[in-house]
């Protein structure tokens, strides 16, 4: 759900706005209304077209998403399997990657902040907490 709701939100909505009517000014608000709007628009027919086209598998348990209704809606099964291999490779790695670099770019503000070594010395104390919350488990 966390997942979910983070691609729905987006990452840096709390200094994207503030930064755009810093620098923007009045008119910043009216386009990130107008945004706001398309957005809403979008994610509204995509769930609806999620509700259309979602199967029943032998157990009751309905699945589905934006892959079926490429395939089954438009007919396009071929887009629909490129659709799922760019997803799988957005989550694999550009998510990763933009969160990696939200988290170093945090550290570039303080005086003991190196380029070629504090990036990896924050990195192995997160996999090192990661390893010992796994290990307690």
């Amino acid at each position: 759900m966390l997942v979910s709701t983070a691609s729905r939100v987006g990452t840096g909505n709390i200094i994207g706005v503030s930064t755009a009517i810093c620098l923007g000014g009045p008119g910043a608000c009216f386009w990130m209304w107008l945004m706001c709007i398309i957005g809403a628009s979008s994610a509204f027919i995509e769930s609806t077209l999620a509700q259309i086209f979602k199967r029943k598998d032998e157990n009751g348990q309905f699945y589905g998403g934006p892959a079926y209704y490429i395939e089954q809606g438009l007919n396009k099964p071929k887009i629909a399997i490129l659709f799922c291999i760019f997803l799988i490779a957005t989550y694999a790695v550009g998510f990763n990657l933009l969160c990696s670099y939200n988290l170093q770019s945090t550290f570039m503000e303080y005086s003991f902040y190196n380029p070629a070594t504090t990036p990896a010395i924050r990195c192995d104390t997160c996999d090192f907490d990661r390893l010992l919350s796994a290990w307690r488990r």
